[in-house]
């Protein structure tokens, strides 16, 4: 995914936190068929591994293999407000403006089950 430099946040504690107080993110597999398939999962950041938890009657985990490629995409808030209650915005590189500065957070795991 293409982040503008002024966007771009490279500072571990503050990725660490923002996928902590998310609570959740989407995890994206190739299923058997060669198909993506998705779910939002709840996730927790422990040491150096990011848990998270599928239901069991969930078959999306039976599609994946030990040691698969994933993408994890943590979004942190999913709303905006609506233009006319975020107030002027100052378009600048500065990056400061009103309203809320989204930072998705996409992590790249393999897959290991407990």
């Amino acid at each position: 995914m293409y982040v503008p430099r002024f966007n771009a946040v490279e500072d571990e504690a503050t990725i660490r936190a923002f996928v902590t107080d998310s609570g959740a993110a989407d995890l994206v597999t190739t299923g058997r068929e060669g198909y993506p398939v998705s779910t939002l999962l709840p996730v927790a950041w422990e040491d150096d591994r990011v848990i998270a938890h599928f239901a069991r009657a969930n078959p999306h985990w039976k599609e994946i293999e030990p040691g698969a490629p994933a993408l994890l995409v943590c979004r942190g808030a999913q709303a905006h407000p609506a233009p006319h209650r975020a107030g002027p915005v100052e378009h600048s590189r500065s990056n400061k403006h009103s309203g809320v500065r989204h930072l998705p957070v996409r992590l790249t795991p393999r897959i290991f089950y407990r």
